[in-house]
């Protein structure tokens, strides 16, 4: 726990919250989050869809991805109205080569991207798939989901080898430097042993023949000259050193200074990443670049389609998100990526010039690969920790993204290919946003991210330590979810938006959010023994948001030493019950038995029904019924146990207190066994048990069924009486 020190006082607050009823969150809970769940368009045009080969690579990907298959004519934009309907978080672009020119990625895809919904920026991670022939793009189609980048070649000294596990990274301006990360090391060093011309040297490491450290490579980053068939190694002329070169038939070489060429062949799945050439990504036939990339095992490559230049930006703010501040999967990264350009090219951030690449790069392959550096290993420390927290509510849920400053850093524009501003992209989508506090200097809120700006150039650096977030409230929607039904205004859930500042020394303003209706709110702060110190708030309140001032002193007015105290936020009825029978109004018996009426309909059958169809339709037999009330009870710390009547085909609930007492909120049942006196054609409730949920069974037949004692003496022909009968 940090303090903050002001002559001998320092004072630190801890915020629990305590609350009767947080019902919302207990059916959310089996939400799927990231991305288990997801929505996939593939996006082809008819001529490509009827060839066969291409078929396969649609089709594959549709298996692959649960995917939708759009088609359109002539123009993408045929499809934009289906696709906004269908809201999807990935987007793939299947082209033969002939396709993929870089007028379609620039007027047609990066625009479409944009335009399928209200806001202004790009509204899925995309991905053109592609290449020399179909069956190239097939390989990648049929190939892992999941790729783990631990291993670094750079062709430049700007592919910041110490980001990655282990790794090397050359210089193209100095002959024979290059920088070697080591798994064990922090930092990579610097070695001036290298050849002078590393065209062979970089062939064998990608072919995987003589790699340092006995790994393939996982991605291969460039920089300088380049065209769409060359790259050249030696920046700025090309010296003593080669190029690497496609060819007409999508094969790619390497071409030393002097020597014979030398093939290029990998199938270990990898990314390319030309950082810093022009046209690189532009595409004009099978024998480009990108198409021998892709044929020579390049999962996912990025390259511009246009001459970049010094205050190029896209691809300086994917590494950001990659490897430099986050860990973001690849396809998400460029994606995030460009959300950042937006907001950054709307706003005149100072320092970022005049970006030519705003619609001028594109990522080529499959856009749901998850290829991410790994959380684990050593290497340079990421720039700041982040945090997404969600509070459910009745109509909308409380959301917090906050970062912690990891070192002393600019989390902001930096430079070309430096760091960007902290975003963070939501495994759900939302609408009606509602910012509650934020201390960035502007946060926005897009559907399916938040982007906080706090920093720019000409400002410090931010400590290590400093946190930045910002609060909002809005409604979360699930890819492929249906979405439980419109809850009761029951009394208030109380979220915690903020306590700032904490650590304190002078006062502290506790700020909370109370949705539901109207309801009394206690808010309290003990010491570290448990002894009240204060009461700051008891008295009944509306919904919204509310703000409650601490100056450090008791009750009595007197200032308290310095420490840690705890703050206590109940809100909610006070009551169990109300010993009422059959009242739905009855405390917090009754609240819970609202909840379940409204989220659940009861069915007589089937009896076994899957969970997640539960879930689903919200409806349940009554030992469905059963089940959930015990778990929304036992959430709510009421202790509860389902009570069963086997002969009867029956199960209901029974809550504690001082004794167990009947409850079936089906039927609006409390403290009313005599409802089973006669019953159907059973009669009473017959050999009844408690299932508690440790699994002990126990008999409470003699709350539901009359019972009396039967002694039977067992004598023999003598009228002696049978031992052990």
């Amino acid at each position: 726990m940090k303090n903050t020190v002001l002559g001998n006082r320092a004072v630190a607050i801890v915020i629990l919250i305590a609350t009767m009823l947080t019902l919302p969150g207990l059916l959310q809970a089996q939400i799927v989050n990231g991305d288990q769940e997801y929505r996939y368009a593939i996006i082809v045009s008819n001529a490509t869809n009827a060839d066969s080969g291409w078929a396969e690579v649609v089709n594959a990907l549709a298996s692959k991805h649960s995917g939708q298959i759009f088609t359109y004519s002539s123009d993408i934009s045929e499809t934009q109205a289906q696709v906004a309907s269908y809201a999807p978080d990935y987007i793939a672009f299947v082209c033969r080569v002939s396709e993929t020119s870089p007028s379609f990625v620039q007027s047609h895809a990066w625009p479409y991207m944009r335009a399928l919904d209200s806001d202004p920026f790009v509204d899925a991670v995309w991905g053109i798939v592609t290449g020399a022939e179909a069956s190239d793009a097939l390989k990648i189609m049929t190939g892992p989901t999941q790729m783990t980048i631990s291993t670094m070649l750079g062709g430049t000294s700007s592919c910041n080898v110490s980001n990655f596990p282990q790794g090397i990274g050359t210089n193209e301006a100095t002959y024979g430097r290059y920088y070697l990360k080591h798994p064990d090391s922090v930092k990579a060093y610097t070695c001036d042993d290298g050849p002078t011309d590393r065209t062979n040297w970089l062939v064998d490491m990608i072919n995987g023949d003589s790699l340092i450290f006995g790994d393939t490579v996982d991605i291969f980053v460039t920089s300088g000259h380049g065209n769409y068939n060359i790259w050249q190694m030696h920046y700025p002329s090309s010296g003593n050193e080669g190029y690497f070169r496609s060819n007409g038939m999508g094969h790619l070489y390497g071409d030393p200074h002097s020597g014979p060429d030398v093939d290029i062949i990998s199938a270990h799945p990898k990314i390319y990443f030309a950082l810093g050439n022009c046209l690189i990504g532009k595409i004009i036939s099978a024998g480009c670049m990108i198409p021998a990339w892709i044929h020579s095992g390049a999962y996912l490559s990025t390259g511009y389609v246009i001459s970049e230049g010094q205050y190029s930006y896209q691809h300086g703010a994917t590494k950001a998100y990659f490897c430099l501040q986050d860990h973001y999967s690849w396809p998400k990264a460029f994606f995030l990526g460009n959300a950042v350009f937006k907001f950054d090219l709307d706003n005149h951030t100072p320092g970022i010039g005049s970006p030519p690449d705003f619609n001028g790069s594109a990522m080529y392959g499959d856009p749901a690969i998850d290829a991410r550096v790994p959380d684990e290993g050593t290497y340079d420390t990421l720039l700041y920790a982040k945090e997404l927290i969600v509070s459910p509510g009745y109509d909308r849920d409380t959301i917090t993204f906050r970062i912690t400053m990891n070192k002393n850093g600019r989390p902001g524009y930096t430079s070309k290919w430096g760091y960007r501003s902290p975003i963070v992209l939501f495994p759900f989508r939302v609408d009606s946003v509602e910012i509650l506090s934020t201390n960035a200097d502007t946060a926005v809120i897009a559907d399916n991210f938040a982007l906080m700006y706090i920093w720019h150039q000409g400002q410090p650096d931010l400590p290590q330590g400093t946190e930045r977030y910002v609060t909002f409230v809005a409604v979360r929607h699930h890819v492929g979810v249906t979405e439980p039904a419109a809850l009761p205004q029951l009394p208030g859930i109380a979220t915690l938006v903020s306590t700032s500042p904490s650590p304190f020394s002078d006062r502290t303003t506790i700020r909370y959010n109370l949705t539901g209706s109207e309801t009394r709110v206690s808010l309290k702060v003990f010491d570290r023994s448990g002894r009240l110190a204060k009461t700051l708030v008891d008295q009944e309140l509306r919904p919204g948001i509310h703000t409650a001032v601490w100056e450090g002193r008791n009750d009595a007015g007197q200032n308290l030493a310095a420490g840690v105290y705890f703050c206590r936020l109940r809100v909610g009825c006070q009551t169990l019950w109300e010993s009422t029978p059959d009242n739905i109004n009855n405390g917090a018996i009754g609240l819970v038995t609202q909840w379940m009426k409204a989220v659940m309909e009861f069915i007589s059958t089937p009896h076994h029904d899957q969970p997640v169809r539960i879930y689903h339709l919200h409806r349940g037999t009554c030992s469905v019924w059963s089940y959930l009330t015990a778990g929304v009870a036992r959430a709510c710390l009421i202790p509860a146990t389902v009570t069963v009547a086997y002969r009867n085909n029956h199960k209901w609930n029974e809550f504690y207190e001082r004794r167990w007492v009947h409850w079936e909120p089906v039927n609006t049942y409390m403290n009313s066994p005599w409802h089973y006196e006669h019953w159907t054609s059973f009669g009473h409730a017959r050999g009844t048990f408690d299932w508690r949920g440790d699994g002990y069974v126990w008999t409470t037949t003699e709350r539901y069924t009359p019972v009396c004692t039967l002694v039977v003496d067992v004598d023999d022909a003598n009228g002696n009486p049978v031992d052990g009968a």
